[in-house]
């Protein structure tokens, strides 16, 4: 499933975490530890399942409770109105 990642939304990384924002509304996000890693794979492959991929190798977990997991944090970005799935 691919994700479209909405214009009015900026990043930085700042003192060991991901900042996220909606320059329209103000809306922000302040990730850290693994949020980081499953955010920087979004922003580069725009993909669920390479997200998903992405972050059950680096931590060597099982990809269900990886899904589950990354799932979640994806639909709360959703729910912000950051990312939307195409």
């Amino acid at each position: 499933m691919g994700i479209k990642i909405a214009k009015n939304l900026t990043w930085r990384k700042l003192d060991g975490e991901i900042i996220l924002l909606d320059l329209t509304k103000g809306d922000y996000f302040a990730l850290r530890g693994s949020a980081i890693d499953t955010c920087e794979l979004l922003l580069q492959t725009k993909n669920k399942d390479k997200i998903i991929k992405g972050v059950a190798s680096k931590y060597g977990i099982d990809t269900s409770k990886c899904r589950k997991d990354v799932e979640a944090f994806l639909d709360s970005l959703r729910k912000k109105k950051f990312i939307e799935f195409v």
